[in-house]
């Protein structure tokens, strides 16, 4: 049994063919008219990923992804016919996991979806962070005790329960090696690394990565700063991976956006400043004046090294945190 996909889309035309082309690639699709269809058949249950059209009739796409995001870590694709960079920043910041601009090549679309897909399932195919539904995996929404459609208790998992350590992000295919195949001189090119030539620090490949109070589960997909659990979205949780890998070391956007979101992205550089924003917001303690991912201005961004970290939390680099390498 495929994916279950809600596409939201008020064009006859455009459902009709692009709910032949997604179930011909093995995707169960279920179709929502207006914004309000939308949200009362999210509610329901079951959905694993939502294809949002900007412009709805009854409620506005961006309206809907913002109600989606306050229960739910689902993946949400939007679609517009309107190229304009307001409307992908505006998208982005409220929760969308990618932007699609109209008119499309279905092919390009059903790339993008199982790219999304793949990287909030975990190796064993249980998604983390989208809906609960009878016999088709589980799922945790953050700590909310909710699954991705309707309030708790309706099919709602707690965190903790079904998935070990009760997951709170998802970072599957991307998370789980996030920054493999990336050139060795990367950094070198942004004009700053640490580490080995080849590598970033000692535990850069481990299950998890620990970097002063914060803490990086990778197979568990699960981060906790000084013990409490976070709620990242896939991307923020990609991205974390991938400059947590690597303390020092300066990442451009361009670098970011192939290795975060992981193929061809047709969307600007912004996009990446819009993520790491929401990451900073979710992560720091004061967003303003960042602790763990800092700016290179007029290159990138970059992790910080234990030794910063430590001088903020106080206490000693964790041990394999990449501390004393030259």
């Amino acid at each position: 049994m495929g994916e279950r996909i809600l596409l939201v889309d008020d064009e006859a035309a455009l459902v009709k063919g692009l709910r032949r082309s997604l179930e011909q690639a093995g995707f169960e699709v279920e179709v929502a008219t207006d914004g309000r269809q939308a949200l009362e058949r999210f509610a329901a249950g079951g959905i694993d990923l939502i294809i949002l059209d900007l412009m709805l009739p009854e409620i506005d796409g961006l309206t809907v992804c913002r109600e989606v995001r306050k229960t739910s870590q689902v993946p949400i694709i939007m679609l517009t016919a309107r190229d304009e960079d307001v409307d992908r920043i505006v998208g982005l910041e409220l929760g969308a996991d990618d932007y699609v601009v109209k008119p499309f090549n279905p092919r390009e679309l059903i790339a993008r979806i199982r790219a999304v897909l793949r990287r909030v399932k975990p190796a064993g195919g249980v998604a983390v962070g989208v809906p609960v539904h009878p016999g088709r995996g589980v799922a945790v929404a953050g700590g909310t005790g909710q699954g991705s459609g309707g309030p708790a208790g309706a099919g709602a998992i707690p965190a903790g329960a079904g998935v070990p350590g009760g997951a709170t992000a998802a970072g599957a295919g991307a998370a789980a090696g996030a920054g493999a195949g990336a050139a060795a001189g990367a950094g070198e090119a942004a004009g700053r690394r640490t580490g080995r030539p080849d590598d970033g620090a000692d535990d850069a490949d481990a299950e998890v990565l620990v970097r002063g109070p914060l803490r990086i589960d990778r197979a568990r997909y699960r981060v906790t700063l000084q013990g409490r659990p976070l709620e990242l979205t896939p991307r923020e949780f990609d991205l974390l991976v991938v400059l947590a890998r690597r303390p020092g070391r300066v990442f451009t956007r361009e670098q970011l956006l192939e290795q975060v979101w992981g193929y061809d992205y047709a969307g600007d550089t912004r996009t990446v400043d819009v993520a790491v924003r929401r990451l900073r917001e979710r992560l720091e303690p004061d967003p303003a004046h960042p602790v763990f991912v800092r700016t290179k201005w007029g290159v990138g961004y970059y992790f910080a090294e234990p030794e910063d970290i430590a001088r903020r939390f106080g206490g000693e680099p964790a041990p394999g945190s990449g501390a004393g390498m030259p």
